[in-house]
């Protein structure tokens, strides 16, 4: 509950930061550390008690704030946030909203980059992931018609043999190639909505 309370103070602590940028590190350091939290309540581990969700999505939200309202600030250490952020989405434990959190994060800090080139070049590096998935072979094929679009959702095996749309290989399958594909076009619309800003 302090921790939650802590990334409240952190996102308020924004307009402080306009002036006077002090603690404004450890406090973006915090907030990262946040979005991987260890769930107290729940020790034994399987599914995330909602105090740590919670925690979790209030500091990838509070990121977001405190770099939409202080890019500026952020420039000089973006090598090391970008490493730290890599170091996250490369986390089997992070939530998706936090995953968008973290691009949207990344997204703002670029708007104060006075280099159009290196600007541009930063954007490039933090999309290349969500790039490659949409450049993929694979993508491009399951999107090449509608009938292999449909394949590709399931909902034509689904409608051959209904069974496949309770089967949990195949709709882990499905909602696992889906979801990789949602997140890539959920990256680009977040980044290029902050960017836009």
């Amino acid at each position: 509950w302090l921790k939650f309370r802590r990334a409240q103070l952190l996102e308020a602590l924004k307009h402080f930061w306009v002036y006077v940028p002090t603690g404004l590190n450890q406090g973006i350091e915090a907030l990262l550390g946040y979005l991987s939290a260890e769930d107290d309540w729940n020790p034994v581990g399987g599914k995330l008690s909602g105090e740590i969700v919670s925690l979790r999505k209030k500091s990838g939200v509070s990121l977001v704030a405190v770099a939409k309202k202080v890019p500026q600030h952020l420039v000089p250490w973006i090598s090391q946030l970008s490493e730290a952020v890599r170091m996250h989405l490369s986390s089997n434990t992070l939530l998706s909203p936090n995953k968008m959190h973290l691009y949207e994060f990344l997204s703002c800090i670029a708007t104060a980059i006075q280099d159009p080139v290196a600007r541009a070049n930063f954007v490039a590096d933090v999309l290349s992931d969500a790039i490659g998935v949409l450049e993929s072979a694979d993508f491009k094929q399951n999107v090449s018609t509608p009938e292999s679009f449909l394949a590709w959702l399931g909902i034509t095996e689904a409608g051959s043999n209904p069974a496949s749309a309770t089967n949990p290989q195949n709709v882990q399958k499905v909602t696992r190639s889906f979801d990789r594909a949602f997140s890539a076009l959920n990256q680009l619309l977040s980044v290029g909505k902050r960017c836009h800003e």
